[in-house]
């Protein structure tokens, strides 16, 4: 791939997905090497401005927003559950995502509010570390371990409030996803997701439980 891009007249497109910062290591060598023939593209404004910064173009970073096919979530009728308050979240069972943080909040949050649950979609190799901490915090009667499902715009439509807590991000498909779904969303500030989250939801510092609760 280098050895082509350095012999031939060609330009190549490479598009940021997560922050700059996060990229794979080989990524980050192929653009130190091919900086002149490779042009980067952000997915939301905030990860261009750090497209810039991190890599130090002098080209105005072109965006290409993640898109999200409407007609899927609107075909789809709610279907709450008016006993509870269903938060729910989507996304890999991995480290990086802070499903604890999560668990953790959720536990401060049933101490005042007791009419809510939390559906967690998605499966990963923390699974089986995520459920033995409900079970530690005590909390494993109110939440609901969906694992990988195919129908998320469904999904969806059965809960009230979208919540994610990673601990980094670019542009994530699952808020835009959400928010299709008419969900308000509460999220950790991390990458473009305050280009997108202002007046429908709540973005709190990343791994601070107490400002997760509160939310």
């Amino acid at each position: 791939f280098v050895p082509y891009i350095l012999l031939h007249k060609c330009r190549c497109f490479h598009t940021v997905h997560s922050t700059p910062e996060k990229e794979n290591r080989k990524i980050k060598l192929i653009l130190k090497i091919c900086k002149s023939k490779i042009r980067l593209i952000g997915i939301s404004e905030t990860i261009a401005r750090m497209i810039r910064d991190f890599y130090k173009v002098k080209y105005k970073v072109p965006i290409i927003y993640n898109p999200v096919n409407l007609a899927k979530f609107q075909e789809i009728p709610l279907n709450r559950n008016d006993n509870y308050v269903t938060f729910i979240i989507v996304a890999r069972l991995v480290p990086v995502k802070n499903h604890q943080l999560l668990l953790d909040a959720f536990e401060q949050t049933l101490k005042n509010l007791k009419n809510i649950r939390l559906k967690i979609v998605g499966d990963g190799p923390l699974k089986e570390t995520l459920i033995q901490h409900t079970h530690n915090l005590g909390i494993s009667p109110k939440i609901d371990f969906l694992g990988q499902q195919n129908n998320i715009p469904y999904i969806l439509k059965t809960a009230d409030i979208f919540v994610l807590c990673s601990i980094y991000e670019g542009l994530p498909l699952s808020i835009l996803e959400a928010m299709a779904a008419g969900l308000p969303i509460i999220s950790t500030n991390v990458g473009g997701i305050k280009d997108i989250v202002k007046d429908n939801g709540i973005l709190v510092e990343s791994n601070n439980v107490k400002e997760l609760s509160e939310a």
